[in-house]
């Protein structure tokens, strides 16, 4: 099964199949044309978990594709955005809101024409990809999405109301991992249940001294691991960084990842490894703080 989001035209006249996106390709090909005149392949193409990248070909889509599909059966779609967002990161913001429509068509249309039930739809998305996943469950018509995950949410030039950016309303469960409040991504819970490794910045242990990108990555990366493990990153629930370093929190626990419980609410603290695997299992706090002070590492 293969879906094409506004197939690239130019240089793509090829009448071999082989070199581009065709009917024979699946069993199921679906396309969305939305810009046929520009960039978009004009020709009829054919006869789809939903993964967003950032914009700017980072890895951790086909990681977590990967990793998925070697647990369970399940379809993945990564929804690349390169053509616009390759640009800069302004361009890809610009176009954030009609991704995240396409998307929603998408599932809508997966829906209706092929049966696919929307309790079985997770989308997943990091940094700016994950507001285009909020935007994909606001515009959802079929049903409300049941899960949204957002890695590290964008935070530069990201305003406005719900409808441009990651919230609670854009499914029944939001969750959200937080990992460079103080560079890249947000800083204020932006979901049901909120994730802040490490204190969410303003580095993740073993990046060293840097402007964020790596701290920014760490969500997809912990992500990525907990789907190979969905008890590897336990947190507790707690008001701020400070009170968890202080062990004065909850007695309530949450996986951060994968296995996070859909009941989850509220903000929940962690401490992670240096290197992989990052998981450190049941709930480290100030009596397991060397977790994170051994020498970074890239």
């Amino acid at each position: 099964m293969f879906s094409g989001l506004d197939p690239a035209m130019p240089l793509f006249f090829s009448s071999n199949p082989g070199e581009r996106l065709s009917k024979d390709d699946g069993k199921f090909v679906d396309v969305v044309h939305t810009n046929m005149f520009m960039q978009g392949h004009y020709s009829a193409l054919g006869h789809v978990d939903f993964y967003m990248n950032g914009g700017m070909n980072q890895p951790g889509c086909k990681g977590g594709a990967s990793a998925i599909l070697e647990k369970v059966d399940a379809n993945v779609i990564i929804v690349s955005w390169d053509l616009q967002s390759k640009l800069s990161y302004f361009a890809a913001k610009r176009f954030m809101p009609t991704a995240g429509k396409v998307v929603a068509f998408m599932i809508d249309r997966l829906c209706q024409r092929i049966g696919m039930k929307i309790k079985d739809v997770h989308v997943v998305g990091h940094s700016l990809g994950a507001h285009v996943a909020g935007v994909a469950g606001l515009y959802t018509t079929t049903g409300r999405l049941p899960r949204v995950t957002g890695m590290d949410p964008a935070m530069p030039l990201i305003v406005g109301d719900s409808s441009y950016r990651l919230d609670s309303s854009d499914a029944k469960f939001v969750d959200v991992i937080h990992t460079s409040i103080y560079y890249l991504g947000v800083y204020k819970p932006t979901g049901h249940a909120d994730f802040y490794p490490n204190g969410g910045g303003p580095l993740q242990p073993g990046c060293g001294v840097e402007i964020g990108v790596c701290t920014h990555r760490r969500s997809y990366r912990y992500y990525i691991e907990s789907i190979q493990n969905e008890k590897a990153f336990q947190a507790v629930k707690c008001n701020s960084w400070g009170d968890f370093k202080s062990n004065n929190c909850s007695d309530e626990l949450a996986y951060m990842g994968e296995g996070v419980s859909h009941e989850a609410r509220g903000k929940f603290y962690l401490r992670t490894a240096t290197k992989p695997p990052y998981g450190l299992g049941e709930i480290a706090q100030a009596d397991n703080s060397s977790a994170t002070d051994a020498a970074p590492t890239q």
